[in-house]
């Protein structure tokens, strides 16, 4: 995988500025704009009259024509810095948002449960169909998610998802699922595994503690976890998806908690050039959720 140089440090910007003479004159402008207009609109007898009035003896005596000259050479110089300091500049942010806010649209990578269920909602319960020995064959749900979650061992990897889901249940609308595949060899044979066959089951027990109608969108066939490349861009699918339903990119985010550390990398990835974010739980105490809103400017390039 092959990224463009990001090269952040003030010297770097300095040979980049220093090779580009928009961003030379854009800056000069810029800085020396406002004491054109200063002195236009005080009435000195400043450079920008005096060369105007070299130019254009008419516009040179007219103080007018130097303060409109001047107050557009500052907005247009303004503009040009916002359109060019951003390509310069391949990394806009990498800090932790500060607070993790409510979100329209959650995608998550999902791991292999630990424990295969079926779900049933009357009662709400799970039915464990590979529950070891001396392990309960059935859990009652509460309908409370706050008090479901802590009903879980923490061994079982559904109530990460659970905590993932946790901030979002009151206001997201589409849970979007990838589903994992892998071979599993044993002895000559070769056995299909992974989440994906298991997306519905996990996808109704979502929506069961959502407060708002929610659409479930779930991966076709599964990802191979360890193929960065196909996850990045199933995540971006997923993103288009998710702009299709008249959501922004703020009200998206991606859950990066479920899957192998690839899934992770992906989804880190997939954010980076636009203002999706994505968020982590925390698998021990206290079991908190940290999001960041990653960005940068070139989209990744992965090699063959």
């Amino acid at each position: 995988m092959s990224f463009h140089s990001m090269c952040a440090t003030p010297l770097c910007y300095v040979k980049r500025a220093w090779h580009d003479k928009g961003l030379i004159i854009a800056s000069l402008l810029f800085i020396l704009s406002p004491n054109w207009l200063s002195d236009a609109l005080k009435g000195d007898d400043a450079l920008l009259v005096h060369t105007l009035g070299e130019i254009a003896p008419v516009l040179g005596t007219n103080r007018l024509y130097a303060v409109v000259l001047s107050f557009f050479i500052l907005v247009g110089s303004a503009i040009a810095l916002y359109n060019i300091l951003p390509k310069k500049a391949p990394i806009r942010s990498l800090s932790p948002a500060k607070k993790p806010y409510p979100r329209r649209v959650l995608i998550i990578s999902v791991s292999t449960p630990t424990l295969s269920f079926q779900f049933k909602t009357n009662p709400p319960c799970l039915h464990f169909t590979s529950a070891p020995e001396g392990c309960p064959q059935a859990l009652a749900l509460t309908g409370n998610l706050n008090e479901d979650i802590e009903l879980f061992n923490t061994k079982n990897n559904t109530q990460h998802i659970l905590r993932a889901l946790k901030l979002h249940h009151e206001s997201v609308e589409h849970i979007m699922l990838i589903g994992s595949t892998q071979l599993i060899t044993q002895g000559t044979q070769s056995i299909e595994a992974g989440s994906q066959p298991h997306l519905a089951t996990l996808g109704e027990l979502l929506k069961f503690y959502c407060k708002l109608p929610v659409t479930l969108h779930t991966t076709p066939q599964g990802i191979n976890f360890e193929n960065v490349d196909a996850l990045y861009k199933t995540f971006c699918k997923f993103i288009d998806k998710g702009r299709h339903h008249n959501c922004t990119e703020p009200e998206m985010i991606i859950d990066a908690t479920g899957g192998q550390k690839t899934a992770s990398i992906a989804a880190s990835l997939a954010t980076l050039h636009n203002r999706v974010a994505f968020q982590y739980v925390q698998t021990s105490h206290p079991f908190a959720v940290k999001s960041y809103d990653l960005m940068i400017n070139q989209h990744p390039h992965f090699d063959a």
